[in-house]
Parts: C-alpha cells; sequence; structure tokens
C-alpha cells in the first residue's frame, strides 16, 4: 500500500486551523480491517511533522474496491497517535 493521508485540525469553533501530511508505511497492510493501515507512517509536513503516527479508521465502506478502482477519498472516524 502507498499514498498519504492528509489530516485537517480544527479549533474549537470548528473552523480549520492547519493541517498535517501523513506518510503511509508500505510494509503494513492490515487484513481484518484495511483501513487501519491507512493512519501508520510518519508527519512529514505541517504542524506534528518528524512525528510517528499509528491510528485506527472506522470507515463505513469497504475497501476491496481501492485494489481495482483505487480510493481518492475515504470519511471516517477514529483514534490517532501522534509520538
Amino acid at each position: 500500500m502507498r499514498g498519504s493521508v492528509l489530516v485537517t485540525w480544527f479549533d474549537v469553533t470548528g473552523r480549520p486551523a492547519g493541517t498535517s501530511q501523513v506518510r503511509l508505511r508500505a510494509d503494513r497492510l492490515v487484513a481484518r480491517h484495511p483501513a487501519d493501515a491507512l493512519l501508520d507512517g510518519a508527519v512529514t509536513a505541517g504542524r506534528l511533522a518528524g512525528a510517528r503516527v499509528r491510528g485506527a479508521l472506522a470507515a463505513p465502506a469497504t475497501l476491496l474496491g481501492c485494489a481495482t478502482h483505487g480510493t481518492a477519498a475515504l470519511r471516517g472516524t477514529g483514534r490517532v497517535t501522534f509520538g
């Protein structure tokens, strides 16, 4: 798996406060929950540049179609740990 994730940070009023670009670790693919692999890597740009990232994502749609069609965007909820 290869790609990147753009995390958008929001302030207490709900307005965008900044972004962090995350580079994915291509060597980790989680077969049971493939969306979790989208949040495993390192921040390459933005507020937390240089931080390691690990997280879990509950995506409402399956990712199996991305192998043949690609995935441009994926919305979901989850938890991310930086550091």
